[in-house]
Formats: C-alpha cells, sequence, structure tokens
C-alpha cells in the first residue's frame, strides 16, 4: 500500500474513532448530569417533606395533597420508616412494572432523627422517545465533520500525489537517470522542494559540464599542442613507444613533415603569418590522420609534424609521403614565397621490439638527408627488411582470408584476465585471433583490415555468441571489445536486450561491453539511447582506450559505463612519466563515484603501485597474465 493510502486511512480511523469517543463521552456526561439532575430534584423533595412533618404529621390534609403531589414529581415508591418499622407508603398504581429497574434514593431526615426516606423512580429520559427533531442535529454535526473529512483527504490525497511523484524524481535521481530527472513532473508538491531540486540538479549538471571541461584542459595542457590542436611531443612520444612494445602492432611507418618556409614567412612576413601555416599544415595531416583510426599526429617541434601509421608497408609509407606533400603543395603561401622548396618529409619504419629511440634517430637522419636534397621531397630509411608478411597483402586478398577464417571457424578467442586491487580477477577478456597456418593473427593486425572490407558486424556477432556460451560456464564477467555501429543494429540490440530478460540479473549483470572512447565520444542522444538500453537490462558497459586522445569525457555522465580502461599509453612506465600520472588523475577524477578505472598494459609492479596510489580500481596486462586460449564447445 502506497504511503498516502496508508496516511488517508490512518487520518480516516481516527477521525472516526475520535467522533466515536467524543459521542460517547458525550452521551455518557450527558446521563450523568441526567442523573445528578434528577437526585438534585430528589433532594429537594426529602428537604420539603422533612419540613412538612414539623407543620402538619398528622393532620389529614398531609395523607390527601401528598400522594397527589408525589405522582406530579414521578416518584413511583416512597417509603417513611424509623426503627419500629415502615410509618408511611406510597405507591404509585399506575405503574405495574418490576421495580428492580427503578433508580432508589435513601435518605435520613435531618429534622426527624430516627426517620429514613426511601424514593423510587424512574431513570432519566425513560420517558423520552428519539425522535426526528431530537437527531436532526446530531445528524447535521456528522454530515459537517463527513464533508469536512472527505475534503481533506481530497487535499491530503493530491498533496501526497505530488509527493509520491517528487519521489519518483528522487528515485530516479538515486538510480542515476539526472538527466530525465531535471524536468519536474506535473503536480509536484512540496512546491519549494520541487523547484529547489530542479535548481540544484541544472547548477549539478553545469558542474559536470564544467568538470569535464577542466579535465579536459588538464589532459590537453598535458598532451595537447596550444597552436595547433594536435598531440605534443609528450603525448607522440607515448604512442609511439607503446605502438612498438604492443605485440599486435607488426610494423608501421614513423613521418617526420618540416616546414622550411617558417624562418623566411616569420621573417618576411609576422609570426601570425607563420601560426597560420602551421595551423594550415596542422589540418590537413590531421584530416589524414583521421581516415586511419590508429594514426597519430603531433607538433614535435616549431616547424615540424609527426605522423604515426601502424600497419603499413614501406611501399605503402612512399605513398602516403607522396600525397601528403602534393596535398602540403597546395597550401596558400604569402606573396613572394616560393612553394617548391618548402616541405621535407623523413620515413623510417618500425616493427615490434624496435627502440623507440631507434626509429626517432632514423627519421631524424631521414628527415636530415631530405632538407640537403632541394625542392619538396621525401627520404626512407631503408637499411633492413620488415617481417611483414601480412601488411602487405592487398583488400581482397584480406577479404578472402577473413571471409574464409569466418566460414572455417578459424577465429578463436583468448582469456585474459582482469583482477582487482588485491590482485584476484573478477573479469575475462575475450581477444579475437585468427589462426593462419602455425602462427596466431592478433586483433591489431587483421582488425584493421575487417574495418575496411565491412566485416565488424559478423566478427561483434561472433564475438557475442562466444561471450554468451562462454558466460554458461564461467564464474567471472567476460568482457568482449564491439564497435558502436554495431549496437546501432536493431537486431543486436533486440538479441542482446531478451537474452538479458530471459536470463537472471546476476547472469546479465556479468556480461560487459566494450566500446572504444572515440567512438562513444561523438555519440548522439539517439545511439546513446540504445547503448542505455542494454545498461538498464543489467549488462556492463567499458569505455575501452580511455586517453588515447584528449576527448570530452562527458560520455561518463551520460552512458554511466561500469569501467572506464585507460589506453595502454598512459600506464606503460607510468613510475617515470609525470605527465601521464597527471593525465589518468584527470580521468580519475571524471569517473570519481560513477564509474570503475581500470589499467590497461601494466607490464611492471612499479607502474602497478604506482597505478594503486593513484586510485585505479583494476588492471590487465602481462604482468599479471598472458592471453590463454579459450577453446570453444
Amino acid at each position: 500500500m502506497k504511503l498516502s493510502n496508508k496516511f488517508i486511512l490512518f487520518i480516516v480511523i481516527c477521525v472516526v474513532t475520535a467522533v466515536g469517543l467524543v459521542g460517547t463521552g458525550g452521551a455518557l456526561t450527558f446521563r450523568k448530569l441526567g442523573y445528578d439532575q434528577q437526585a438534585y430534584k430528589i433532594a429537594a423533595i426529602v428537604q420539603l417533606l422533612d419540613s412538612q412533618l414539623d407543620v402538619q404529621p398528622d393532620t389529614p390534609e398531609f395523607s390527601q395533597w401528598l400522594p397527589n403531589w408525589l405522582r406530579a414529581q414521578q416518584i413511583i415508591r416512597m417509603d417513611l420508616s424509623n426503627q419500629g418499622g415502615t410509618v408511611y407508603t406510597f405507591r404509585d398504581i399506575r405503574h405495574h412494572d418490576n421495580f428492580e429497574h427503578l433508580v432508589k434514593y435513601h435518605y435520613p431526615l435531618k429534622s426527624h432523627v430516627n426517620f429514613e426516606i426511601t424514593l423510587w423512580v424512574e431513570p432519566p429520559f425513560t420517558r423520552l422517545s428519539y425522535t426526528p427533531d431530537a437527531m436532526s442535529y446530531m445528524l447535521l454535526g456528522l454530515i459537517t465533520v463527513a464533508i469536512g473529512l472527505w475534503v481533506s483527504i481530497q487535499w491530503l490525497r493530491r498533496a501526497f500525489q505530488g509527493a509520491e511523484r517528487l519521489e519518483l524524481r528522487g528515485r530516479r535521481i538515486l538510480g542515476g537517470h539526472l538527466d530525465t530527472a531535471v524536468k519536474p513532473y506535473s503536480g509536484e508538491w512540496p512546491h519549494s522542494a520541487s523547484r529547489a531540486i530542479s535548481q540544484l540538479l541544472l547548477q549539478l549538471e553545469d558542474a559536470r559540464q564544467d568538470r569535464a571541461r577542466f579535465d579536459r584542459m588538464i589532459r590537453e595542457n598535458a598532451f595537447v599542442d596550444e597552436l595547433t590542436g594536435l598531440a605534443n611531443l609528450t603525448h607522440f612520444s607515448n604512442r609511439l613507444e607503446t605502438e612498438m612494445l604492443d605485440i599486435d602492432a607488426n610494423i608501421g611507418a614513423v613521418f617526420l613533415i618540416q616546414f622550411k618556409i617558417m624562418d623566411d614567412i616569420n621573417y618576411l612576413h609576422s609570426r601570425s603569418a607563420g601560426d597560420l601555416l602551421l595551423q594550415q599544415g596542422a589540418q590537413l595531416l590531421n584530416n589524414y590522420a583521421r581516415k586511419n583510426p590508429d594514426a597519430v599526429v603531433g607538433r614535435v617541434d616549431g616547424d615540424c609534424f609527426a605522423l604515426l601509421v601502424p600497419q603499413v608497408t614501406m611501399t605503402q609509407a612512399e605513398e602516403i609521403a607522396s600525397t601528403l606533400l602534393r596535398q602540403l603543395e597546395k597550401i596558400p603561401l604569402p606573396e613572394g614565397l616560393n612553394g617548391d622548396d618548402s616541405f621535407v618529409i623523413g620515413i623510417a619504419g618500425y616493427q615490434f621490439g624496435d627502440a623507440p629511440e631507434d626509429v626517432i634517430h632514423q627519421v631524424d637522419d631521414a628527415l636530415r638527408i631530405a632538407r640537403q636534397q632541394r625542392g619538396n621531397c621525401w627520404y626512407l630509411v631503408a637499411d633492413r627488411e620488415f617481417k611483414a608478411s601480412y601488411v602487405g597483402q592487398g583488400s581482397v586478398r584480406w577479404r578472402t582470408m577473413l571471409e574464409m577464417a569466418l566460414k572455417e571457424q578459424r577465429v578463436s578467442y583468448f582469456e585474459q584476465p582482469i583482477v582487482a586491487s588485491n590482485r584476484k580477477p573478477y573479469a575475462i577478456e575475450l581477444l579475437a585471433r585468427i589462426r593462419d597456418g602455425e602462427q596466431w593473427l592478433t586483433a591489431g593486425v587483421f582488425w584493421p583490415w575487417v574495418e575496411r572490407c565491412g566485416l565488424v558486424r559478423q566478427f561483434d556477432l561472433l564475438a557475442i555468441d562466444r561471450a554468451l556460451e562462454r558466460l554458461e560456464t564461467s564464474r567471472l564477467a567476460v568482457s568482449i571489445n564491439l564497435d558502436v555501429s554495431t549496437l546501432q543494429d536493431r537486431a543486436v540490440i533486440r538479441r542482446l536486450v531478451y537474452w538479458a530478460m530471459e536470463t537472471n540479473p546476476r547472469q546479465a549483470s556479468r556480461l560487459i561491453i566494450e566500446l572504444k572512447e572515440q567512438q562513444v565520444a561523438f555519440l548522439g542522444s539517439r545511439q546513446q539511447a540504445r547503448i542505455n538500453a542494454l545498461r538498464d537490462k543489467g549488462i556492463l558497459i567499458a569505455i575501452d582506450r580511455a586517453g588515447q586522445s584528449v576527448l570530452n569525457t562527458q560520455y561518463i555522465n551520460d552512458l554511466r559505463p561500469a569501467y572506464v580502461k585507460l589506453h595502454p599509453s598512459l600506464v606503460r612506465e607510468l613510475y617515470q612519466r609525470q605527465v601521464n600520472r597527471l593525465a589518468i588523475s584527470s580521468i580519475l577524477a571524471s569517473a570519481e563515484g560513477k564509474a570503475k578505472v581500470v589499467a590497461v598494459g601494466v607490464e611492471s609492479a612499479q607502474d602497478w603501485r604506482v597505478l594503486q596510489r593513484l586510485g585505479v580500481s583494476a588492471g590487465q596486462g602481462l604482468w599479471f597474465a598472458a592471453p590463454a586460449p579459450y577453446q570453444a564447445s
């Protein structure tokens, strides 16, 4: 029963009880007054008889008028007696009923010692009847009370309905649905409390947005070049080192692009003209990098930009350099400057296991050689062979291999545990691998081609099948990586929602879906609603690769994920990098009280100790356990 109904029932019971008590008390009081009035009347009669005995005790007139007078006073029986017995007796012959129901009064006579008088009379109100006229006033009172009670109940019901609406909004706030709780329900009561809650929610939303902007500003100051908005040297170096130490990296290329013409522009024109050229060049390079989600572009010196492109061969790197030069040559230059000798590019390749400093030296050497040549040109350091048999394959060969892997069920999943702060695993992440002969291809090798060949949905559906299958046998939660586009498919959402509804809530809460930060940071409200539908059914959402780019963390408030997983570039050798610790602290502040932060790529005890001091909740990486094969039944 609702609180309002309980309260109204309580009020009705109290009012009815009060009316009953008042009525009963009034009746008893009126009865007592009636008996007191009768006793007072009898006492007056006794006093009169006592005085008359002195005046005419033996005269015949006394016996003549006394009976009539007693009948007029409604005396049914009177006995006057002394020690010798009854002296005088009166009985009303009109009364034929039993004397037991009569009221008896006994008095001694004050003027005649040893004389006593006993009177019997009918109880008060015996001869009165409850006529409609007599009861109308009581009925009118009861009707007035009933109307007042009904009006009060209606007011209480409306007031409590408003209070219940206010309570419902409070429950939505406690449930984390702050966005839908800002607008009050119609009729909320008390009105001042409703307005206060709405105002506080608006202020909280402003504070959350300010906090997200502030956290982004902190990371921007740490990782972003102020003039161009690209990654600075620190961020680029972190990503480069992470890429080379990642077994999934295979091979790639680093480009160092220098604007040779900057000194001439600053000298002949102005610094603002040089800044404008740098911003135009940064925009051009950033547009190119967006075509490859894993590419990183940054400004590493006053007139130098760096571009990291994973999973490309040296032949493809040469094509990229030629394309970039052609596009850079289209940038309009100030008058009097020659654009034919303005840009140079140095290129160096890398593969897994290379030392980052060696690659930096190689690309510096390549840039130095390119500067010595005339005109816009590039130079590639090609002093060794890279073992990258898969990267050089064309899209047709990749599509054929990926489709055959799906058809022949050569896509397997390895498991890597995610451990809590006490180093006990609470979840496992399923990592896709493709068997090709005697070796396993990691997702870092084949996933870019999965995206280019349009096979993301097929691989994600397979991941969902394996995760649901693994949940049947695992006592730990199971985490899988999905593309945001897959969760925009109604059929996929419907399947996951139906599964969550059919299974028990505890089982549903053991499925964790990881989404890339770069994808969720730019989702619209309708796209977020589909992801939130899964969360509302108990499925947990995790944000992967947080910190890979400097993005607004407002998605934490919008999607309310259970976990935020840090990008490995922020975690590796953290004990030596103060800037990375600052960036992680910013993300921790954004997720405080909303999501647990998980460090991915933990490879040393020193890093783990620093992460724990910062407040990271869990970790994942080779220091805990390497990925191990999972055999599906």
